[in-house]
């Protein structure tokens, strides 16, 4: 009767860390973060390498700012899923809020790596962003990021060389813009760039 009794309940587990898991979900989603934590914390105690529940604290962590526990959230989905996107990203950004630079250096590595394009995006998107709101030095960096992945990106050359105006490195400046009318001649922002150029080299 014991031995059928323990079949039993094992057999129960998946549907009750599902159940564990989905309450967890809906509490969240209606901004009970704790009930939220303690559901998806329940469900690992009953697996602990269940990615779902891992991946859950690490963006409630994240929301709530718990930086440094929503880092370690993406650190162990990435342990057995090293190519897990959002984790790639949340940890990235987790670290940056932490403010350890070379842990953050290391997540923008691998982000990098691992999906060059959507994060080329996002950087880019965040340097305009920065740049109209008039922080440039933020902007700046956003661009320099960009090309760090890829420096054939013509709009982040154009870009940097508008925040190098801005900041009075006239060289610098030009060499960007002048690369950025060598990859996009016919950009429609190229007219604006020759005219620039010839104000900087006069």
């Amino acid at each position: 009767m014991n031995h059928s009794f323990q079949s039993g309940s094992i057999s129960m587990l998946p549907w009750l860390r599902s159940k564990l898991y989905n309450e967890g979900v809906a509490a969240f989603r209606v901004g009970d973060n704790a009930a939220a934590e303690a559901s998806f914390l329940r469900a690992l105690e009953l697996q602990d390498d269940l990615t779902a529940a891992t991946s859950a604290l690490g963006v409630l962590y994240m929301q709530s700012g718990r930086h440094a526990e929503a880092a370690a959230m993406a650190e162990r989905v990435l342990a057995g899923e090293p190519d897990d996107a959002r984790m790639l990203r949340l940890r990235w950004d987790a670290w940056r809020a932490v403010g350890d630079e070379a842990k953050a250096k290391e997540a923008f590595d691998a982000l990098a790596a691992a999906d060059p394009q959507v994060l080329v995006k996002d950087l880019f998107d965040e340097g305009a962003r920065l740049f109209e709101a008039g922080d440039i030095a933020g902007a700046r960096q956003q661009f320099e990021r960009v090309l760090e992945i890829d420096p054939e990106h013509a709009r982040a050359h154009y870009q940097l060389g508008l925040c190098l105006v801005n900041a009075g490195e006239t060289a610098a400046a030009r060499e960007h813009i002048e690369k950025f009318l060598e990859l996009a001649p016919d950009d429609p922002e190229a007219a604006t760039a020759r005219d620039m150029l010839s104000f900087l080299k006069g």
